[in-house]
Order: structure tokens, then C-alpha cells, then sequence
């Protein structure tokens, strides 16, 4: 008789551990589907954000480019700009000297007035 007892006893607890474990597992089924559903849920909207994305990448590194050939071109042009800023300051520079003054007393340089 205590060796049926013993058996009952066993087979109940080996009952409520084996219940127990299969509630969890299904918790765990649970919390694992409402991650897959909120995956599955910013997928399709990262989707149909992103869907029509690389046209406009696409024209907007096209454009970016342009503006880069264009910034070279008018880098070029204002390098060209200040070599003749340059030479212009340059030619005014020596076209405004002074007439040296003779070195003889009562003699005036060139082209002064008397």
C-alpha cells in the first residue's frame, strides 16, 4: 500500500512539474509570436518607407556631383580672378612712383614745374 501511495505521490508531482513546464513554454510561444508580429509590423513599415528611396538618393548624388564640378569650375575661375586682381595692383603700383628728384641743390627732378 505506501508503495502505491509513493507512486501516486510521484506521478502527481511529475504531473505538476511536467504542467508547469508546459506553461511556461507556452508563455514563452506567446512573448516569442508578439516579437515576430512586431518585427514582421516594422518591416513592413521600414518597407514602405524606404521603398521609393533610391531614386531620390540617386538623383541627389547626381546633383551633388553637379554642384561639386561646378565649385571646381568657379574655383578655377576666381584663381584666375586674383592673378589679374593681382597684376592690375601690381601695374598701378608701379605706374604711381614717384619721379626720382635730382640730387643737386636748386635742380628739380623730371617733369616738375619751374
Amino acid at each position: 500500500m505506501v508503495t502505491y501511495i509513493v507512486v501516486i505521490v510521484f506521478n502527481v508531482t511529475l504531473s505538476i512539474a511536467c504542467l508547469y513546464g508546459a506553461w511556461r513554454i507556452w508563455q514563452l510561444r506567446r512573448a516569442i509570436a508578439r516579437a515576430a508580429n512586431a518585427i514582421a509590423r516594422t518591416e513592413g513599415n521600414t518597407h514602405s518607407a524606404l521603398q521609393n528611396a533610391p531614386r531620390p538618393i540617386y538623383q541627389g548624388q547626381i546633383g551633388i556631383r553637379g554642384v561639386r564640378q561646378r565649385y571646381q569650375q568657379l574655383e578655377i575661375q576666381w584663381q584666375k580672378i586674383q592673378q589679374i586682381l593681382a597684376t592690375v595692383a601690381l601695374i598701378h603700383r608701379i605706374g604711381r612712383k614717384p619721379l626720382q628728384r635730382s640730387s643737386y641743390p636748386g635742380k628739380r627732378g623730371v617733369g616738375s614745374r619751374e
